[in-house]
């Protein structure tokens, strides 16, 4: 692969992460409606399996997976990190919690060296370090080691494990992968939705929702499919911190303070200079 895979990639990843916060905007509107974690969860894999299931069929093309085993456990890490992210985000600020989310490139990057053997710069524990500091202020400080904070952390542990998993299985397809992902997810909210739960939100709100996941997941996979370096791209995954400031200052009236604006330019400086050391 040579360097236009590698910008491919780049372009790929970052629509991944707009698609995904326009998801969080919609989760956040349900929440605030009353539903539940496990609906959201039920709702958006059911979509993206739906989906997938049509492309299949009009494909002709196998779901059947080439490594079972390390699929469903990529499915099962994926259901803990959601379930985690939808907790926090209904007890927590979008702008808050989205900070928080953002070391998992760093832990992705240490993933990647120890799984797959990918060499970094020392300065990477550096920049990483900055990272945190900023994640901290702009997810206030204050509050660091709030419940919704301790839920944004295990999510972004659960994520990068996720997005370096997919380096780990080569010879696996985009969609088989994906339909294992979220079918492991359904199986295990069925239960708790039908059992405990209500639908209570509105269905169409629910398949925007569903789409922007949909949309999240097909990307993320094409781009790690295509570049050379899987420990590059969690990097990008900054680029959150734009989308979730706008779409939480315009759609949902939170704030901005100047500590946690501080914190978001110490994340975006630390992303810019690791992705050019991990790049070098």
């Amino acid at each position: 692969m040579d360097r236009s895979a590698d910008f491919n990639g780049i372009v790929l990843v970052i629509l991944s992460f707009l698609s995904l916060n326009l998801g969080d905007l919609f989760s956040k509107l349900l929440v605030r409606q009353g539903q539940s974690v496990y609906e959201i969860i039920l709702y958006n894999n059911s979509v993206v399996l739906v989906a997938i299931l049509i492309y299949a069929f009009v494909k002709k093309e196998s779901l059947i997976p080439v490594n079972l085993k390390l699929s469903i456990i990529r499915g099962l890490i994926a259901f803990i990190a959601g379930v985690s992210f939808y907790t926090g985000l209904s007890i927590t600020p979008l702008t808050e919690l989205i900070p928080v989310t953002l070391l998992s490139p760093i832990v992705g990057i240490f993933l990647a060296r120890i799984f797959l053997n990918e060499i970094f710069s020392p300065w990477i524990w550096f920049w990483g370090f900055i990272a945190l500091i900023g994640a901290l202020l702009a997810s206030n400080i204050t509050f660091a080691f709030s419940l919704g904070i301790i839920f944004g952390l295990v999510t972004a542990v659960g994520n990068a494990v996720v997005a370096i998993m997919v380096k780990m299985m080569p010879k696996e397809g985009v969609l088989s992968m994906t339909t294992v992902l979220v079918t492991v997810g359904i199986l295990l909210v069925i239960p708790i939705v039908f059992f405990q739960e209500t639908f209570s939100a509105p269905i169409p709100l629910n398949l925007i929702n569903g789409f922007c996941i949909l949309g999240f997941l097909i990307f993320n996979i094409l781009a790690y499919k295509i570049v050379r370096r899987a420990s590059t791209l969690p990097i990008y995954q900054y680029s959150l911190l734009i989308f979730a400031g706008i779409i939480g200052t315009t759609f949902l009236e939170e704030t901005i303070t100047l500590l946690a604006l501080t914190g978001m330019v110490l994340i975006l400086i630390s992303g810019i200079f690791t992705a050019k050391v991990a790049n070098d």
